[in-house]
């Protein structure tokens, strides 16, 4: 009897190991369970994007960071080259095309079969305008950044600790909320945190302000974009008594940075890979 009941808790115990090395196997392969539904990526890309190559590099190295503790193992593009979403604001949509060629060309020379991006604007080029530019269904799964970590980290316990524990509040961004209706993902990452305390602000979802940063108004009228920033922080944020603004953009990021140093409040900003990896106990570089 004392060596059946040994050899079922030995079973037990080598079913325990092999289920931990299949599951590190599946994600070490790349293999990601999305809706529910094991498939294999034979390669994941993540685009950069001009704003984040050129004047936001730390949300890229935060970003790498998140999915390095997932063991992702991705292709980097959009360091050399854009989405195109300047174009379509400057009112130039027919020059966008050899620019999505180029990019989705990219993209299949390279084999990659889901592209990642931490900003909203190239998410929506490339989910919604590029289908319709090129008039052909396209062979890519894309997903914003916290879209693709959220559906894997309810798969894979994430250890996301920060101490002290910090009052924040999370922003909507226009690309990314009001034209893709992103909203729960970046909520549900953030309240994994435990100790963060995520405060809503009072106009948020579908009826969040705009931060001034988007539109190209940051890039044609710059003190425009940062004075609509200072307004939102001194009368939405301010008085929520926050330690930090935390947004999904990285045109949101940059401007309400602007915004904070005009306004001498002391609120620190982070895009939601920087606070994904300083919960990972990353440092912090806001």
């Amino acid at each position: 009897m004392f060596c059946y009941i040994f050899l079922v808790v030995e079973l037990k115990i080598f079913i325990v190991k092999l289920y931990r090395i299949i599951h590190l196997l599946l994600f070490s392969l790349n293999f990601v369970k999305i809706n529910g539904v094991i498939s294999m990526h034979g390669k994941i890309g993540f685009f950069i994007g001009c704003t984040v190559a050129k004047m936001a590099r730390e949300i890229y190295d935060s970003a790498s960071k998140v999915l390095d503790s997932l063991n992702i193992k991705f292709e980097v593009f959009g360091e050399d080259i854009c989405c195109g979403m300047p174009l379509i604001l400057s009112g130039y949509e027919g020059e966008v095309k050899p620019i999505a060629k180029e990019v989705v060309d990219r993209f299949a020379k390279k084999k990659v079969s889901l592209i990642v991006t931490s900003c909203p604007a190239c998410y929506r080029m490339f989910s919604e305008y590029y289908p319709k530019i090129l008039n052909r269904n396209l062979p890519f799964e894309f997903y914003h950044f916290t879209q693709f970590v959220y559906k894997i980290a309810k798969e894979r316990e994430l250890n996301l600790k920060i101490t002290p524990t910090m009052r924040v509040t999370y922003h909507d961004p226009c690309e990314l909320g009001r034209y893709r209706q992103i909203y729960e993902e970046p909520r549900a990452l953030l309240n994994m945190i435990q100790s963060l305390n995520l405060i809503e602000l009072k106009l948020n979802r579908e009826n969040s302000t705009c931060c001034g940063g988007g539109g190209l108004l940051k890039a044609t009228f710059p003190q425009v974009a940062v004075e609509i920033a200072k307004e939102k922080i001194e009368n939405e944020i301010v008085p929520l008594s926050v330690d930090a603004i935390i947004t999904a953009c990285p045109a949101c990021y940059l401007n309400f940075k602007d915004g904070v140093r005009e306004t001498e409040t002391g609120i620190k900003v982070y895009n939601i890979e920087q606070i994904l990896a300083l919960a990972l106990g990353g440092d912090d570089n806001e």
